[in-house]
């Protein structure tokens, strides 16, 4: 269990048994010798961390979170909270890597660098899009389904469909309830929740051969074009993308050709959702 409380903080930052002054943030290890300071995780270090992160992913997903919505810049709060989730690992399992800087600029830049080694791994932080303060989205059980949820983040539809209510927000702008929550809409929904899991980073079938219906109802941030179509067969209405507009984008990594022979996106490497459409 993480125990961010055990992480006190004096006026050289957080650290077990803070003794105030200005030294970098982390423990003062009487006795045992000082860990050596670092602008940056150690990329060693970081092989341990990894592995504690995603044991606790969860909680890390709802720390960041809980970070944004007390916050007012996203990218600043969960840097910060990166840095003291690294300072909390770094603590209690490896002393050595925990003398860090303190909740500064310097602080700042040690969360980024981490939230860009967590977003190489997509750890966490989602590979796909340019933003370091995209969270991969979570599974959950609705009813007797299993549902991969991300952020509701405002499309280019929504917007135009109703200016005055988003009037000043910016197309891919997280959108938050009334009391400050991130809002998060389900992306799609499985019989079991390893299906669910596996589906984040499974290729859906996206292929313009397999569809019908097909009418055009936006574009991503990114300049991907968003569609609501049905499979055939499947009277079942769909938003998401063509695998061939990504290909003609340049987006082949994004895309690969499944056992059918027909073409599957990896909707987590790029700015668009797969949902169920009304």
């Amino acid at each position: 269990m993480i125990k961010l409380k055990n992480i006190l903080e004096g006026t050289c930052g957080y650290g077990i048994n803070g003794e105030l002054g200005d030294k970098p943030a982390g423990p003062h290890l009487f006795g045992e010798g000082r860990p050596m300071f670092q602008d940056t995780p150690n990329e060693f270090a970081y092989l341990d961390f990894k592995k504690w992160a995603y044991k606790n992913r969860k909680f890390i997903k709802k720390y960041l979170r809980k970070a944004v919505e007390a916050g007012r810049d996203p990218g600043t709060d969960i840097f910060l909270a990166l840095r003291e989730l690294w300072l909390s690992w770094a603590s209690q399992h490896a002393k050595e890597f925990s003398r860090i800087p303190n909740r500064g600029p310097q602080g700042k830049d040690f969360g980024r660098a981490l939230a860009i080694m967590m977003k190489k791994d997509n750890l966490i932080i989602k590979k796909s899009g340019n933003k370091l303060t995209d969270i991969e989205e979570d599974v959950r059980k609705r009813g007797n389904k299993y549902c991969a949820y991300v952020d509701d983040k405002l499309t280019r539809a929504e917007k135009e469909g109703n200016p005055k209510k988003y009037k000043g927000k910016k197309v891919g702008s997280i959108q938050k309830t009334k009391s400050g929550k991130i809002r998060m809409k389900a992306r799609a929904c499985y019989g079991s929740r390893k299906k669910a899991n596996n589906a984040m980073a499974a290729a859906m079938m996206s292929d313009i051969r397999m569809k019908e219906n097909i009418s055009q109802t936006g574009v991503s941030p990114s300049g991907i074009p968003v569609y609501q179509f049905n499979y055939k067969g499947d009277s079942t209405k769909y938003s998401g993308t063509m695998a061939q507009d990504l290909i003609k984008l340049g987006m082949n990594d994004a895309v690969s050709k499944m056992d059918n022979g027909y073409y599957g996106v990896h909707y987590n490497m790029i700015d668009v959702d797969f949902l169920p459409s009304k």
